[in-house]
């Protein structure tokens, strides 16, 4: 998923959002120039971040009633810091890479067979990471035991599945715990971008449900426990490459916007022959391995691209890490029935018809709307604004349910939300106001956004964590009813960008995430 809409989608389907009521998307005149105003990176394809952004800044300059809430938020950011001081964004230090001093503690390195190799050219922050993790992978007897209590605390809400967000801050405790003080947190924001490349490849071998009906394609099950391991370490040691072209150096600074370009990949490719990977190895034509990774032809490399086709080197090359990821591709090959396709949880979008909400009927909101619902929304995303928008009042009974409603969000009781307990909040939100089944898809349903309302929210006041890790990558109890708005707003934006992409509302085959022309 790459989240983008082609112009062809956009053309085909423009009048379809117009009853959404968004000032951005009402009385179109000219739906080609429309086109390339939300297009702002003139990339040919609308992602789902620039259709934010496009929408935002029509709803501010319209006035509305939204649009005013997005302005006072973002006034709101800019008053916080120091007039001329830019925002304080957490990026690795790349000194450090130079020093080549693990950051793992003595007692808490690794020893046995190396199942990931670790070239001269991979950085010491990638080797610790794998070094932290990799006797997860082994399929000996002691590696099996360690998976065994391992999974006891990826699981923390025992119900024998894996979510991205248990995944993300299962990564984050292992290395807190496993490196000295700062660094595991540093290794984990670092690699961030690549972990929901490994969990997609590992979840969905096996045939399971939750207990809210949810099918296990959506989860990682502890049969695919070991592969999710697996994949973590071989997708941090390609994105630990994928840094070195992205803005030309190792780490992340100002230059890397996780996609490679034709000169970025020209200027650095020689720089990561060293990691040793067969589609980096002896490159003899670079524009054609560039035109090779681009597989959609759009003119850049994304991560999701630059895995893809390095594994199918590794895999062409018969490495040992292209045998562990031939032989992942294969079990899931074999655990289904053959000429049977995989199961993908997909929203029914015939529920979209009878328009009847699943909240249960003591969980419904009656209060001042906020977020205004016009008849072109679907029920779906009306069902989420009214099981949160209560917590976005500014008057006294808002507050007061805001104040329970942090007590469950920040789960590890620090003072800050991550993206991983806020993805889970919400899904414990809605689950909870949702008759059985239908909180937990309206969750999945509109999932892939609420990374856009989280970084909205994060860094407008100055705060850290234990590990001293900058609240600019967290939402704090201040910041915290601006979350709630941001969730409820662009569930609305995203909502039609789905009715764009692919031509209906929901998900389905022909969804893409992103609005072609």
């Amino acid at each position: 998923d790459d989240f983008r809409i082609e112009e062809n989608e956009w053309l085909a389907s423009y009048e379809k959002v117009a009853d959404h009521n968004l000032a951005g998307l009402k009385d179109t005149g000219d739906p080609k120039a429309t086109f390339k105003a939300m297009d702002m990176d003139g990339g040919g394809m609308v992602l789902l971040g620039e259709w934010c952004g496009y929408l935002t800044e029509k709803e501010i300059e319209a006035h509305t009633v939204l649009g005013e809430f997005l302005n006072i938020s973002t006034e709101t950011k800019a008053k916080t810091h120091k007039k001329g001081t830019p925002l304080k964004k957490f990026s690795p230090s790349k000194a450090k890479q130079a020093e080549r001093v693990s950051a793992i503690k003595p007692n808490s390195r690794f020893t046995g067979e190396a199942m990931i190799p670790l070239e001269k050219g991979v950085s010491i922050d990638a080797e610790d990471f794998v070094n932290c993790f990799r006797l997860l992978a082994q399929k000996n007897e002691h590696g099996k035991k360690q998976r065994m209590r391992a999974w006891q605390q990826a699981d923390s809400n025992r119900n024998g599945l894996i979510s991205l967000a248990e995944c993300d801050q299962w990564v984050k405790d292992v290395l807190v715990a496993k490196c000295i003080k700062g660094e595991g947190a540093r290794i984990w924001s670092r690699y961030r971008k690549c972990y929901i490349h490994a969990f997609n490849r590992a979840k969905g071998i096996s045939d399971t449900t939750d207990g809210d009906g949810v099918a296990s394609d959506d989860y990682v099950d502890i049969k695919e426990f070991r592969l999710l391991v697996g994949f973590l370490c071989a997708y941090v040691v390609l994105f630990d490459a994928f840094q070195l072209v992205d803005g030309g150096s190792a780490g992340i600074d100002a230059n890397d916007d996780f996609r490679i370009e034709e000169n970025e990949w020209l200027a650095s490719y020689e720089k990561v022959a060293d990691h040793n990977l067969a589609g980096l190895k002896d490159t003899g034509d670079p524009k054609a391995t560039f035109k090779a990774m681009d597989m959609d032809g759009g003119g850049m490399v994304l991560l999701g691209e630059w895995c893809g086709y390095l594994t199918e080197k590794e895999i062409e090359a018969h490495t040992v890490l292209g045998e562990f990821l031939n032989i992942s591709t294969e079990t899931k090959a074999k655990t289904h029935k053959k000429g049977t396709p995989l199961k993908k949880f997909s929203p029914s979008k015939a529920k979209q018809a009878e328009r009847v909400s699943a909240i249960k009927p003591n969980s419904r909101f009656t209060g001042e709307a906020m977020i205004p619902l016009e008849k072109g929304v679907s029920i779906d995303a009306e069902d989420f604004v009214n099981c949160f928008r209560l917590l976005a009042q500014k008057n006294e009974h808002g507050k007061k349910q805001r104040m329970r409603a942090w007590q469950q969000a920040d789960s590890n009781r620090n003072g800050l939300i991550s993206l991983a307990e806020c993805d889970q909040w919400v899904k414990d939100v809605l689950v909870a106001k949702c008759i059985k089944g239908e909180g937990a898809r309206i969750w999945s349903r509109y999932r892939k956004c609420y990374i856009h309302a989280f970084n909205r929210a994060k860094g407008i006041s100055d705060t850290t964590d234990g590990d001293g890790v900058a609240s600019d990558d967290y939402v704090d109890i201040k910041e915290f009813r601006l979350l709630v708005g941001f969730l409820c707003a662009y569930v609305v934006l995203f909502d039609a960008f789905q009715l764009v992409d692919g031509g209906s509302a929901g998900i389905d085959a022909n969804d893409d995430f992103r609005i072609e022309e």
